[in-house]
Parts: C-alpha cells; structure tokens; sequence
C-alpha cells in the first residue's frame, strides 16, 4: 500500500511541478536574468539598509573604541621608549 502511493506521489509531482532541471533551465535563461537581476539588487539593498542597520551601528562604535584604545596603547608606547 504504501509503495503504491509513493509511485502516486511521485507520478503527481513530475507531472504538475516542475523538475530542478526545468527550473534551472528557466532561470539560466538571459531575458530571465534581466528580469531577476533588479529585483535581487533591491531585494539586497533593502536588506543591507534596513536589516542591518542596527549591526552596522555596533561595529562602527566597537571600531571606534578599538581604534581608541590602540591609539592610546601607541601613544603610551612611544612615551615610554622615547
């Protein structure tokens, strides 16, 4: 029984859904490439800007205060072997 509606499932699924072969094809195709390529430029830019607008404010400040303490670190070095 359970073969059987495995072969069913399977027949029903290349039939009516498309294989990873048809969908590559599709998607390897230059006019569909002119189409995909804007809507991923947007989709990436919205990401960056508004997803990781938070994360990039918090490696701005700890490079800020890296940068800080090492400059300190520097100075202190050349104090002390001058």
């Amino acid at each position: 029984m359970t073969t059987g509606v495995c072969r069913k499932t399977r027949q029903t699924c290349k039939c009516e859904l498309l294989s990873f072969e048809d969908i590559l094809e599709q998607i390897i195709k230059p006019e569909a490439l002119k189409k995909i390529i804007p809507m991923l430029d947007e989709h990436i830019e919205n990401f960056l800007r508004v997803k990781l607008s938070k994360e990039f404010r918090f490696v701005e400040i700890i490079g800020g205060v890296l940068g800080f303490i090492i400059g300190l670190v520097q100075v202190l070095l050349t104090y002390l072997t001058s």
